[in-house]
């Protein structure tokens, strides 16, 4: 009876270590896959690219419109991969592009971005006690780019590695970055997630309607009325800004190309005044107040005369020597809109390719002249300020009336 009890302890001690080792398998299986994610092909929805990645992925995407058939995109796919708890590593997988305005992002111009933008890298984390282990410009895929590898003490988790590649098509420009372990950089799965990346040349095709993507804003002189683009990083920062006072009301907008870092400054003004504007007065205005700020070699000045509908018009483009606080900035178009006492300017201020762009051309395309509109707001706020006038104690009458 003795020996009977002992084989049936042992029999019971088998099945219980047994039952341990079935578990404990199958918790490492569970646990291993919870890790391991799966990769697949992304497919970018705009039609720039395509790339190996985990499925885990986050998208962050602004766009705005740029023509009747083309939008600007800006957009950033992340993915990461954290082994924890059986290792003590996170990586990070990330594709963005940004898209200029421009017409075309110059050849020649390209290896000047690229080390500007592989220099901003190694600036950043040189800052952070990192230390740049590779650095060369070349071509990928038969796109002109640039790759960079830094090394860099993470607080936490110790040496880590930044891995860049930055590439340029036509119009947009392209940057693969992983962050993680300095030990994985050369891994089959890293290697994978670059060797992969197919990139195509072009905008995306979405055919809209500006009235519908762009906003509209009237003059608060009732002379002008304008279409503008909505807010969207980071083309357009902010809205456009507004100032007013009995005279001269100015809109302002200030576009950010992000390829070339530059930005297009838009401003529209509009004049009240107590003469009758004449191509004459027109020009000397644009001159004392638009052009002579910068250093303009007036020797080369012309204006064009032209008619915005039934109404006379005057423009001018000028190139000029960059200011120090603006050292992209080399050109100036005006197009300014006349009729009885009014003046309406248009004023774009940039780089030369950034002025003549589509962008720059719907702009001054989608805009109103409205002297008629404006002649009756004027009258009604004369009116107003005589009745104030009269009202009012000779101490606090506008001196003006």
């Amino acid at each position: 009876m003795k020996i009977h009890k002992n084989t049936q302890l042992m029999k019971t001690s088998k099945l219980t270590s047994l039952f341990c080792l079935v578990l404990s398998i199958a918790l490492f299986s569970l646990n291993k896959h919870s890790y391991a994610q799966s990769w697949s092909q992304y497919v970018d929805e705009d039609g720039i690219f395509k790339v190996y990645l985990p499925e885990n992925y986050k998208i962050n995407k602004k766009v705005m419109r740029l023509s009747d058939q083309e939008m600007l995109i800006n957009s950033e796919v992340v993915s990461t991969v954290d082994e924890r708890p059986y290792r003590d590593s996170i990586t990070r997988y990330i594709v963005k592009y940004d898209q200029t305005f421009t017409n075309i992002i110059l050849n020649d111009y390209i290896p000047k971005l690229v080390s500007r933008d592989l220099g901003r890298y190694a600036d950043f984390y040189k800052s952070m006690g990192g230390v740049v282990m590779e650095q060369k410009n070349d071509y990928f895929n038969d796109y002109p780019g640039g790759e960079i590898l830094i090394a860099y003490e993470d607080p936490e988790k110790g040496l880590h590695n930044v891995r860049v590649r930055v590439l340029y098509s036509d119009v947009t420009k392209l940057e693969q970055i992983v962050i993680g372990p300095a030990d994985s950089m050369k891994s089959h799965r890293i290697d994978q997630f670059y060797n992969s990346l197919v990139f195509n040349k072009g905008r995306t095709l979405a055919t809209g309607e500006f009235e519908k993507d762009w906003n509209k804003m009237d003059s608060s002189f009732e002379l002008f009325s304008m279409l503008v683009p909505k807010r969207a990083e980071p083309y357009l920062k902010e809205k456009p800004s507004v100032s007013v006072n009995d005279k001269v009301e100015r809109v302002s907008a200030r576009f950010n190309d992000p390829v070339y870092q530059n930005d297009l400054f838009y401003n529209v003004y509009a004049y009240r005044f107590d003469t009758l504007m004449t191509p004459a007065n027109v020009q000397k205005v644009l001159l004392e107040q638009h052009l002579k700020k910068f250093r303009i070699d007036v020797s080369r000045l012309k204006f064009a005369q032209n008619s915005s509908g039934k109404y006379p018009s005057i423009s001018t483009t000028m190139h000029f020597n960059p200011p120090k606080k603006f050292p992209y900035m080399n050109t100036i178009r005006l197009d300014a809109y006349f009729y009885g006492n009014f003046l309406v300017v248009q004023e774009l201020a940039g780089s030369n390719v950034h002025v003549e762009t589509n962008l720059a051309k719907n702009l001054r395309r989608y805009f109103k002249f409205t002297p008629l509109e404006g002649h009756l707001n004027y009258q009604k706020f004369k009116a107003e300020r005589q009745l104030i006038n009269q009202n009012a104690s000779p101490s606090e009458k506008n001196p003006s009336e």
